[in-house]
């Protein structure tokens, strides 16, 4: 089970519903999909309490932190590189199915 599975199941039974009840053809969890990815997105930069547990730079931290909610997003954004750029917009991490 991925996270964006994760997630929306868990947001579905928050809701008080069967997560494996049949909506539209499709067990109901899958229509939490979308909060489950704007939740992700909105965790991806770490807050100040969030980065000062990392023993090991600020930076670093925010790179991997990033990176680990990439792929929860995609499955498939590498780790960043040392000294890589790391994108930090909302927009950059979206990316709806088609």
């Amino acid at each position: 089970m991925d996270m964006i599975e994760r997630v929306a199941r868990t947001l579905c039974r928050a809701d008080g519903l069967s997560e494996n009840a049949v909506y539209n053809g499709k067990p109901m969890w899958r229509s939490f999909e979308l909060t489950a990815r704007f939740v992700l997105i909105a965790m991806r930069e770490p807050d100040p309490k969030m980065s000062a547990v990392a023993n090991f730079d600020r930076n670093v931290a925010v790179a991997h932190w990033n990176a680990i909610i990439d792929v929860a997003l995609d499955g498939q954004s590498p780790l960043p590189t040392r000294g890589a750029a790391v994108p930090t917009s909302d927009q950059q991490a979206l990316s709806l199915p088609g």
